[in-house]
């Protein structure tokens, strides 16, 4: 009996060794970079804060926001984040802000690139004019083959209803448009979704998470963060409030094939796990960096 006891325990080890060396992961996540590479947030404090906040996500792939300038963002992944590779939307709204990809080409290929004019509520058919196009992306996983869409998603800011309204017509158009894609069942929805009204969980909230529903797609980061940027709250007492603006959302199909991803943040919405915080408390990762936080999901795969 002792004997297989002995056996038994041995087996357990091996089999739980095993699982993990053939485990893999994809580790994707969003980083709103706040007017990146324009005149007054063009310097090298702040590409150094944008470099470590990348670096400590470590992710295969990241969608960015808020890239003003392309060739500030090339030059700088070119010359100080040599594991990545990086792909940018041609148009960036009236806003003058791209959408972009980094990835690793150790870990994803890079298949093809969509940018789409479907959830442009204004202007739809003007490069720097009106909403920011949808920028789609397929990869290629290395380790297993496996393709799947990422998009990179930045919707109208403002708090007011008027914004609010032009918000909520992009969602729509945005489940609307991925209803009818036959590559709806591999989709991660990626970025700064301006969800002001989001953390109060009101009206909009119902029809922000409804809209997903009716596709059966699923808001993975809800559940697992409470913020993902910091902001005055429309009130004058030198405090900065937590608010969540960022998601990620993946179809239904994907997740029940992948199971739940593990979610990970930065800055100073780890920092100060999305309490409010004093002015002058603020870090470099917000004064320097954005007031969005980096965020990640990292998939399982056995």
């Amino acid at each position: 009996m002792k004997k297989n006891t002995k056996y038994l325990f041995l087996f357990l080890i091996l089999f739980v060794f095993s699982s993990s060396a053939f485990s893999k992961t994809l580790k994707i996540g969003t980083y709103n970079i706040r007017n990146f590479g324009n005149k007054t947030e063009n310097s090298e404090q702040k590409n150094q804060v944008i470099i470590k906040q990348i670096t400590n996500l470590n992710a295969d792939i990241v969608a960015l926001e808020e890239v003003v300038m392309r060739d500030v963002l090339q030059n700088l992944v070119d010359s100080r984040l040599k594991n990545y590779s990086v792909v940018m939307s041609k148009c960036g709204g009236g806003g003058i802000q791209h959408l972009a990809f980094l990835y690793k080409k150790s870990t994803v290929e890079l298949l093809q690139v969509k940018e789409l004019n479907d959830i442009k509520t204004t202007k739809p058919d003007v490069c720097y004019s009106g909403s920011r196009p949808l920028f789609m992306a397929q990869f290629k996983l290395k380790f297993s083959g496996s393709t799947f869409w990422a998009a990179a998603i930045h919707l109208k800011a403002g708090g007011r209803n008027k914004n609010i309204e032009q918000r909520h017509k992009q969602i729509d158009l945005l489940s609307n448009f991925l209803k009818y894609q036959s590559f709806a069942n591999k989709v991660i929805l990626l970025g700064d979704f301006n969800t002001t009204e989001f953390i109060v969980k009101g009206e909009f909230y119902d029809h922000f998470m409804s809209s997903f529903d009716k596709i059966k797609y699923t808001n993975v980061s809800e559940s697992k963060i409470s913020c993902s940027s910091y902001w005055w709250g429309s009130i004058k007492d030198e405090t900065m409030y937590p608010s969540q603006l960022d998601h990620i959302i993946n179809s239904s199909s994907f997740k029940n094939k992948f199971g739940m991803p593990k979610i990970t943040q930065g800055g100073h919405c780890k920092k100060f796990n999305c309490k409010p915080i004093a002015d002058i408390d603020l870090p470099d990762t917000y004064n320097l960096g954005s007031d969005h936080c980096a965020m990640m999901a990292e998939y399982t795969f056995f």
